[in-house]
């Protein structure tokens, strides 16, 4: 593990040279004697109740630093890397039962799309996507002020353009306020979830 570290450093320049060394040197104090990383996995660091990997949060490390992970196991030839595409918003589409939001993630960017009910032209800035992506995931999904996201982004975005997203997503929006209001939420296994008062927990 520690040579494939060195091996993505190489074939990296820059900055990413001082993100290297300061992964390289956290990974040495987590590799167990048998060369094996062993990440910790919780839901409990995230309002939301996400699974979250840390030590070492390799989800975060650059991809040409992924790409080196080889397996201890001489006979596996490949290793994987899986990634959902628009996990939060395809789990509330199944909770929630929204048409229109369900329609929208079949297509194949659920975030272009968002911009396309925003009437904003994917291709003036590159960055837009991403931005829209944040702020679909903090404001609609999670609860943060729209205008102040939009306003610190400095998005091309309207009070109407973003009520055109709620509009056209109002029987997820109901949900989360429904389950907003009464402190919990019905899974698709059909265990109810209870949220306190004082556990800070939005949809």
């Amino acid at each position: 593990i520690i040579g494939a570290i060195h091996s993505a450093r190489q074939a990296e320049q820059g900055h990413r040279i001082i993100q290297f060394e300061s992964i390289h040197n956290n990974v040495r104090e987590m590799v167990t004697h048998q060369n094996v990383i062993c990440p910790k996995f919780t839901s409990l660091s995230s309002t939301t109740g996400r699974i979250h990997a840390s030590q070492p949060a390799i989800q975060n490390w650059p991809s040409a630093l992924r790409r080196t992970l080889k397996s201890t196991d001489a006979s596996m030839k490949h290793t994987y890397s899986l990634d959902f595409t628009a996990f939060d918003p395809t789990v509330l589409a199944a909770l929630s039962q929204d048409q229109n939001l369900i329609t929208d993630l079949k297509k194949d960017d659920f975030y272009l799309n968002l911009l396309a009910v925003m009437s904003i032209n994917p291709l003036g800035d590159k960055d837009y996507r991403s931005s829209v992506k944040q702020l679909f995931l903090a404001s609609f999904i999670n609860g943060a002020e729209a205008e102040i996201f939009i306003r610190r982004k400095r998005l091309p975005i309207s009070k109407e353009d973003w009520q055109a997203v709620i509009d056209r997503y109002s029987t997820a929006q109901a949900y989360i306020e429904t389950v907003n209001a009464e402190h919990r939420a019905t899974g698709m296994n059909g265990i109810e979830l209870k949220f306190r008062h004082n556990d800070e927990a939005v949809f």
